[in-house]
């Protein structure tokens, strides 16, 4: 089945496709082709594919069905573009919602829980081989623990990030991980003096392109699908396993992730005192800004409002509270 994915990819990339959003491509048809022969591709089995993937290996269905759309577009391809025999029949890739009945009143596998100050302290300090391997994984971190950023848009950082911004220096996040589903993440984030130094040796001898957390990325996933991977092993061993992917329309499974960083900063922030809008002026979020022009108006409204020294004094106050050095 995977006989044309690189073809494929290059034509992707020749109309514009995103390198991150090939990869995507590449990895889907490549795992799909693994468990799928061209003798048994019909509906049925593509169905039954999907439901496994659900149920075996703890997949959204949202999260199959819009691969199951890559798959389809491939195909396409293969039958107009190249003119494949084998691909020119009906689709068996057009799934829906009700394919997946019993998970539908589930839809989240997964309950985020704060970290508490000791699991912080455990989980930064621990030596672990991923560490060892990786040592950004450490900055990384940080990032997460003082600022509560998604993985994505930390990853996303250049040294052309680190700026001043009304004479205080902060982090610019200046893309959200996905900006049509989280049009408020655009955001300064003030520099706290602990962190100065480890940022100055993040950017020590970059140029203003290359990115602040330098991590590997490959063919077949992305710098924060596999620093995100990494993360994961670090902490099992430590007491924070994964959700078990056995859960099919089960109760949703307590977990403390990479993303439960940011639950801990807005809890944290919540009981410092801080209002609705100053929290989201640090975290990024803001249910209530459903166009790009709401967003922009919403940024630069918060910013005369909360202006960056308060936000600098309030994370000063948030990371007094630790019980551990950077």
């Amino acid at each position: 089945f995977n006989s044309y994915v690189d073809e494929y990819v290059k034509h992707k990339t020749l109309w514009g496709d995103s390198e991150k959003k090939t990869r995507a491509y590449r990895l889907i048809i490549n795992t799909f082709s693994k468990t799928m022969t061209l003798d048994k591709l019909n509906k049925k089995a593509v169905k039954q594919w999907a439901i496994n993937r659900v149920i075996e290996q703890g997949y959204q269905p949202d999260t199959v069905i819009t691969e199951a759309q890559f798959l389809n577009k491939y195909l396409e391809y293969l039958a107009d573009e190249l003119e494949i025999k084998w691909a020119n029949i009906k689709s068996p890739f057009k799934l829906k919602t009700e394919h997946f009945p019993a998970y539908k009143k589930n839809k989240s596998a997964k309950d985020r829980q704060a970290w508490s100050m000791e699991d912080m302290k455990l989980v930064y300090q621990a030596d672990t081989p991923q560490v060892k391997n990786k040592p950004e994984l450490k900055d990384l971190m940080v990032l997460g623990m003082i600022y509560g950023c998604r993985i994505e848009e930390l990853l996303q950082l250049t040294i052309a990030n680190i700026m001043n911004e009304e004479n205080i220096r902060c982090i610019f996040i200046d893309k959200s991980k996905t900006d049509g589903y989280h049009p408020f993440g655009q955001r300064h984030l003030p520099i706290v003096d602990c962190l100065n130094p480890i940022i100055d040796r993040l950017i020590e001898g970059k140029e203003q392109d290359a990115y602040l957390i330098a991590t590997a990325s490959s063919p077949n996933q992305d710098r924060s699908a596999l620093i995100g991977g990494t993360f994961n092993r670090h902490k099992e061993p430590l007491g924070f396993p994964r959700p078990k992917t056995r859960n099919f329309g089960g109760k949703p499974q307590t977990v403390k992730d990479f993303h439960s960083y940011r639950k801990t900063v807005n809890t944290n922030l919540t009981l410092l005192g801080l209002k609705t809008n100053q929290r989201e002026s640090i975290c990024g979020w803001g249910t209530a800004f459903q166009s790009k022009q709401m967003a922009e108006t919403a940024y630069l409204d918060n910013k005369m409002a909360y202006p960056l020294v308060q936000r600098k004094e309030h994370l000063e106050q948030w990371v007094s509270k630790f019980t551990f050095s950077f």
